[in-house]
């Protein structure tokens, strides 16, 4: 019986436990010369961080480079149209999965980048995706979000650039949701996360494990008294939004179910920090709404940190405000 259940609807557990404060060390990024603001949207196992910035003429460009700034790759979508560009993930084998802005897209014309530089458009029946290609993982499998004819928000699964399947969240009422839009995925396909809005038209954070056949676990995350909850990586990290409408990071430990949530703020004189991409050994990509981002790194004592050269503690920075669609 408990195997029919979880096959039809899903087996669903709220998550919705206490925070604590940040702790850990926070590593400035370096920013690409030219840039005016920045956002790093992920950070691969190599430490090899990629995101987008703005120059002084308020254009986004997609960069990637290691960790500690000696050498940054900038490169923009080449289609027809675009004004800006996003790297929203990249592997270990440097693949990159984002966006181009274009005034033809409502949210963004989703691409993939391989290894060697070449562009490839996601489209399902001969149509361009428009919204987000995030989460990728090392053998090119991805996920993202896409507007469909009817206006709804749906999820995908790809792989190396080319659409594969809508995904399901196997969560009660199925298929239903106004909004499914999956970030995060594993190496072996088994575990996802995103976020998902209800009918009522709240929105919360979901971690979904494939455990056999038409069997599948999910999680509904919701962060306490938060508004809005969003999962944006396979490795806990995610944003909860406030009353005012302002948005804040966080991580969780999924693998051992204890939790409790962990803020991360740089404390830089922001009101809004994201938390986005993380990596298995614990790093974090993290921006804030002045326009600067951080590695968080999860131990206290810097030296056990990866080094940019820069100091670890964070600093109060003047910019511009920069911040990017969950």
């Amino acid at each position: 019986m408990r195997k029919s259940l979880a096959a039809s609807a899903g087996l669903a557990t709220l998550l919705a436990l206490p925070s604590t404060a940040q702790a850990g060390t926070y590593i400035p990024v370096p920013m690409v010369d030219g840039a005016v603001s920045e956002i790093v949207f992920a950070i691969n196992n190599h430490n090899v961080v990629a995101g987008s910035f703005r120059d002084s003429g308020n254009v986004e460009h997609g960069f990637f480079g290691p960790l500690d700034g000696s050498k940054w790759t900038v490169f923009d979508f080449p289609g027809e149209g675009t004004t800006g560009t996003e790297a929203r993930h990249i592997n270990d084998h440097g693949a990159i999965t984002g966006i181009a802005l274009n005034p033809q897209f409502e949210v963004g014309q989703e691409f993939y980048r391989t290894p060697g530089g070449t562009f490839k458009t996601f489209r399902a029946n001969g149509r361009k995706l428009d919204g987000i290609a995030q989460g990728l993982n090392a053998s090119g499998a991805s996920v993202g979000d896409y507007l469909s004819a009817e206006g709804k928000t749906v999820g995908y699964t790809g792989q190396s650039g080319a659409y594969s399947a809508n995904f399901t969240l196997h969560l009660h009422g199925k298929g239903k949701f106004p909004q499914v839009s999956p970030r995060g995925i594993d190496d072996i396909e088994q575990v996802t996360t995103g976020f998902f809005t209800d009918q009522n038209g709240f929105q919360h954070g979901f971690e979904q494990t494939h455990v056999t056949g038409h069997i599948y676990e999910v999680k509904q995350v919701d962060y306490p008294g938060a508004k809005a909850t969003a999962l944006e990586d396979i490795y806990g990290t995610g944003q909860w939004t406030d009353s005012d409408g302002s948005i804040h990071a966080f991580i969780i430990n999924f693998r051992n179910h204890k939790g409790p949530f962990i803020d991360l703020n740089p404390d830089d004189g922001s009101t809004s920090q994201q938390a986005w991409g993380g990596n298995k050994h614990g790093l974090v990509a993290l921006s804030t709404n002045i326009g600067r981002s951080y590695i968080y790194c999860p131990r206290s004592h810097p030296e056990k940190c990866p080094s940019t050269g820069l100091p670890t503690k964070p600093r109060r920075l003047s910019g511009t405000a920069n911040s990017a669609r969950p």
